[in-house]
């Protein structure tokens, strides 16, 4: 029928026009306004029929949503929740979650097809630390175990800072778990200071001011990534940020940036622009695979970039490593960033994959070594050699189930 002249709703349909049909039309009708006498359609009962409602029905949960991973609205970080006092000390505990799900950009940052907290990452969790304690140097920091991220479900994490020694000086680490499990694995360690006790001041703010440096050459960025996954680096979008580089004697200048300025504000500097950043040192450092191992000297000088520039320069410490944005003002300093060989697959579950071995034909002489039994399963009227490709899957079960019978049989008697 139709309803103010507006809206139809169908009584029969292709291979529908019983009953059900009917009464599913009454009710479209019905929440679509028109007045529908129910007690024609529905036979009488004892109990009190409860009307339906004229109007869509409101999608609302039952049970409280699950608290967003990481900070949420806590203390305004995206990986860390809430920060606590450790009663009979001047120690604080960072708490937090990370996962694939509420930090998706996370899963393009891969080493040999496992996703793992990016090294930055842990920089950016230590930090914050330090602006929970007073601290704004991270003196060192050692990544002693990456941290695998699993693709469902979410990883605790905890950073924890003691009180200071006499030199000023605080221990940190980070700690992390799956979710639900009792088992926390320490992943890094280090000690926070400020910079008046390592006697350090902010870089030159014009040593990045003039761009690209003067004498600088061009490198050559063409498949870039393409050659990194080649070996082992799975970089997605959201870690591809490299977008120029320059090199001058023993130093590189690059030009990075992020794709999205989501969360940028509530970090200290991005994971992921850091990361990228850090990329350019690819370009002379060969095809050897690599990982953050130890930052010193780190100081944060300005938040919210989604632009940076970049000096790397390898020395016998490590790396000296300057970001600056586009306008030269300083982001981050590191006085030395070591790598290490990334060896294995680090942290979690391995992957499962599937790899073909060729085996040697096994060919039997009429001898068997000692302690061998031959156990036959032929069987006469079977072809010694296959003509019919069709017929392969009914001899192959009925090979097999002979093999597994005859077996059964030696182990049983």
């Amino acid at each position: 029928p139709a309803i103010d002249q507006e809206r139809t709703v169908a009584s029969l349909r292709t291979d529908e026009g019983g009953g059900d049909r009917f009464v599913t039309a009454l009710a479209e009708a019905w929440v679509q306004g028109a007045t529908v006498d129910w007690t024609t359609v529905v036979p009488p009962a004892p109990e009190r029929l409860l009307d339906l409602p004229t109007y869509p029905f409101d999608h609302k949960r039952y049970w409280l949503p699950p608290a967003p991973a990481g900070g949420g609205e806590g203390i305004g970080h995206p990986f860390l929740s809430s920060v606590v006092a450790l009663p009979g000390s001047d120690g604080v505990l960072l708490k937090g979650r990370v996962s694939l799900a509420a930090h998706p950009w996370l899963a393009d940052h891969a080493v040999r097809d496992t996703v793992l907290l990016p090294g930055t990452a842990f920089l950016e969790l230590v930090i914050r630390a330090g602006d929970e304690t007073g601290c704004d140097t991270v003196d060192e920091l050692v990544v002693e175990t990456p941290l695998a991220l699993p693709v469902t479900g979410a990883v605790d994490l905890a950073v924890t800072v003691d009180r200071p020694d006499a030199t000023g000086h605080r221990p940190v680490s980070v700690h992390a778990r799956p979710e639900g499990t009792g088992t926390w694995t320490r992943h890094a360690t280090g000690t926070l200071t400020t910079s008046m006790n390592r006697g350090t001041d902010a870089p030159d703010p014009y040593t990045l001011a003039q761009w690209p440096p003067a004498g600088a050459q061009p490198a050559d960025l063409d498949r870039f990534y393409e050659r990194l996954a080649a070996a082992g680096y799975t970089y997605g979008p959201a870690f591809q940020g490299l977008r120029a580089a320059w090199s001058a004697g023993d130093t590189i200048y690059a030009e990075a940036a992020l794709d999205s300025a989501e969360e940028v504000d509530r970090f200290g500097v991005h994971p992921a622009l850091l990361d990228a950043a850090l990329h350019a040192g690819r370009l002379d450092a060969g095809d050897e695979l690599e990982l953050p191992f130890s930052w010193t000297g780190v100081r944060l000088y300005a938040g919210g970039a989604t632009a940076v520039r970049v000096a790397l320069t390898r020395g016998p410490g490590g790396v000296t490593v300057q970001v600056a944005d586009p306008d030269g003002r300083p982001v981050v300093s590191v006085d030395a960033l070591a790598l290490r060989p990334g060896t294995g697959t680090p942290s979690g579950p391995k992957l499962l994959g599937l790899e073909w071995v060729p085996v040697a034909e096994a060919v039997y002489d009429g001898t068997l070594p000692d302690g061998y039994t031959l156990i036959t399963a032929a069987h006469p009227d079977e072809p010694t050699h296959i003509t019919d490709l069709t017929d392969l899957p009914t001899l192959t079960q009925n090979r097999t189930t002979r093999t597994l019978t005859a077996l059964q049989h030696h182990l049983t008697t």
